[in-house]
């Protein structure tokens, strides 16, 4: 909870830092919350200009999900990881890739 209150505040190295926190106590069972958490993670990082390390983040995120679907919370946090990225105007290789591949999963 923590984390969403820095980032609403504008935060976001300490919403990261509560992230980090989270995902560290989450046990490895719980993999929906653990890909919800990682999506949060790649958003705050993209909110940071951390744009390569967002797309590396989301991507795990997403790769963690049981089912192509996934969960509605976790794709709804990527897709708005995806429009900051398109927003920053980026044309590192990495963001592009990631632009281009989370287009078909949000």
């Amino acid at each position: 909870m923590s984390s969403f209150i820095w980032s609403a505040l504008g935060e976001h190295g300490r919403a990261e830092y509560c992230l980090h926190r989270t995902l560290a106590a989450i046990p490895d069972g719980m993999i929906r919350n653990r890909a919800l958490y990682t999506a949060h993670l790649s958003l705050a990082q993209a909110r940071q200009e951390e744009l390569e390390l967002a797309c590396a983040t989301g991507r795990h995120a997403h790769m963690m999900l049981p089912s192509p679907s996934g969960s509605r919370r976790t794709i709804n946090t990527l897709a708005a990881t995806r429009k900051m990225l398109v927003a920053s105007g980026s044309k590192a290789p990495e963001v592009v890739e990631w632009i281009e591949e989370s287009a078909q999963w949000i």
